[in-house]
């Protein structure tokens, strides 16, 4: 049973997905287990793990961070789209990187959340 990757909705139910980045073997199942067949990685760096689960097709667009793709890419991005959507093999995925924090400020959020919830 896979576990949900960090920021995973639904752009169009059921044929379109965006997400974080997968880090862990668990989110390539959880995808598997939605029916998803492709993942489109839109980072420079390609997802860890993403050979973990041979039934997913991983798509490396390698889009610098904090650049918007080039008019070649978003081409490229919407026909593998459509192509994976007329061959019934949707939902298609875009990975969406997510934006890294030093894990010091991580931590810190993670008490502010704790003392505003009142955990200690």
């Amino acid at each position: 049973m896979g576990v949900q990757p960090p920021n995973f909705s639904w752009v169009l139910p059921g044929r379109l997905a965006g997400l974080a980045l997968p880090r862990l073997p668990a989110h390539y199942q959880f995808l598997l287990d939605l029916g998803v067949r492709h993942l489109v990685s839109l980072t420079e760096r390609g997802p860890p793990h993403s050979d973990s689960c041979p039934g997913l097709t991983l798509h490396r667009l390698r889009i610098p961070d904090f650049c918007p793709p080039a008019p070649e890419q978003i081409d490229q991005f919407v026909k593998i789209v459509d192509e994976a959507n007329a061959r019934g093999e949707f939902p298609v995925l875009g990975q969406i990187p997510s934006v890294h924090k030093d894990s010091n400020s991580e931590k810190q959020q993670e008490l502010q959340l704790q003392q505003a919830n009142g955990v200690f």
